[in-house]
């Protein structure tokens, strides 16, 4: 029984070289990039309200709609500012956006 054949034009001791200099390569990329851990922060209703820029009654709507994230303690929600901002990447924040005018 064959194990462990390859067909290749080129000696196998010049592909183990390509291999690992490629797997070398590889492996320094994903170094050379920095891990970035964004901080997340942990809001009650009234927080989360302002770091929307929005009313409380209003982060009450969403919660209920399903259109934010929650965890629940005892009585009270609470938010994190990551699932928040993956939230409402799409979008926009309350407050801003076009307003209508009388003319």
């Amino acid at each position: 029984m064959i194990q462990n054949l390859i067909l290749s034009s080129v000696p196998i001791p010049e592909l183990v070289n390509m291999i690992t200099t490629e797997v070398v390569k590889q492996i320094q990329q994903y170094v050379e990039k920095p891990i970035q851990i964004e901080p997340t922060r942990l809001y009650g209703d009234k927080e989360a309200a302002a770091y929307l820029g929005c009313a409380a009654l209003t982060v009450l709507k969403l919660r209920k709609t399903g259109q934010i994230s929650y965890y629940r303690y005892g009585r009270k929600y609470y938010y994190f500012s990551n699932e928040l901002d993956e939230a409402f990447k799409v979008q926009r924040r309350f407050g801003e956006g076009r307003r209508k005018t009388n003319k």
